[in-house]
């Protein structure tokens, strides 16, 4: 009998000029915006980052529809696992142009900070965005634990 042998890796997709540092909510926003701007429904982007919050790369995680992208923090940390990030941010858009989040962003951020504080991977923030606003989770108060 034979047992499969596995390999994981991380593929670049392709590459974008956004080699900055993400140190707020507002840079985290423009940078959410040039991925989700031709958007119809929901998608999930998360950010990797080094130690020094320079953006190193970038993932479309999930893609939804009008009305939601669900996400696992599985997810999340796959690939900032084999990215090697230090730190990492969420975004999304809601197509509807409300920035509000809803009860399940909320819900799912805290999930994930959850997640990343047990494999020593810190969620920054999660920032939803519309083609002119965005809310910052963090700002909002609502990344408090419970």
């Amino acid at each position: 009998m034979f047992t499969p042998v596995y390999s994981v890796k991380l593929v670049r997709c392709g590459t974008v000029r956004y080699q900055r540092t993400v140190g707020n909510d507002q840079s985290v926003a423009v940078v959410a915006r040039e991925f989700l701007s031709d958007s119809v429904g929901e998608k999930v982007l998360v950010f990797y980052l080094d130690g020094c919050n320079k953006l190193t790369g970038v993932e479309v995680v999930s893609q939804g529809g009008l009305h939601g992208a669900a996400i696992l923090p599985a997810d999340v940390f796959r690939g900032a696992l084999l990215h090697r990030a230090a730190a990492i941010a969420l975004a999304h858009n809601h197509p509807s142009g409300d920035p509000e989040p809803s009860y399940a962003d909320v819900k799912m951020t805290r999930e994930v900070q959850q997640a990343g504080k047990m494999l020593g991977i810190q969620l920054l923030d999660h920032v939803i965005v519309t083609d002119d606003k965005h809310v910052s989770l963090f700002d909002r108060g609502l990344m408090k634990e419970e």
